[in-house]
């Protein structure tokens, strides 16, 4: 496994329809508890069931702890410039409230969980 890099471009085992979706490391966090990969992914169908049409492409900012990360994970592709983005900075304060996580699944249920949620 390629040592983890803010800035790179994994592949991932992602969810069938989205086989060119790929996943990009906003930030590492290390905490206490474990190292929390934030993560930008891109090239996703999140459907909406109601209409059955694609309503979003891309999810800004995935928390996930590493080690489902390293599941997830097949290869780095590239790697840019890494961006922290709102999503994270959101996410950073509500984390020092204690009102925060990171999800403990592999990536493509985590996104599976994100299109159920959006389907309430």
């Amino acid at each position: 496994m390629n040592e983890i890099k803010e800035g790179q471009i994994w592949s991932y085992k992602c969810r069938k329809s989205e086989a060119g979706s790929r996943v990009t490391i906003i930030k590492v966090d290390d905490f206490n508890n474990g190292p929390i990969v934030h993560i930008k992914i891109e090239g996703l169908k999140l459907i909406e069931k109601a209409s059955g049409e694609i309503t979003a492409t891309s999810i800004e900012h995935l928390p996930i702890s590493l080690e489902m990360f390293k599941k997830s994970v097949c290869k780095v592709e590239s790697i840019v410039k890494p961006t922290i983005n709102e999503g994270y900075l959101h996410w950073e304060k509500l984390f020092n409230n204690g009102k925060a996580g990171a999800w403990a699944v592999e990536i493509a249920n985590a996104i599976e969980l994100t299109e159920e949620t959006y389907n309430l």
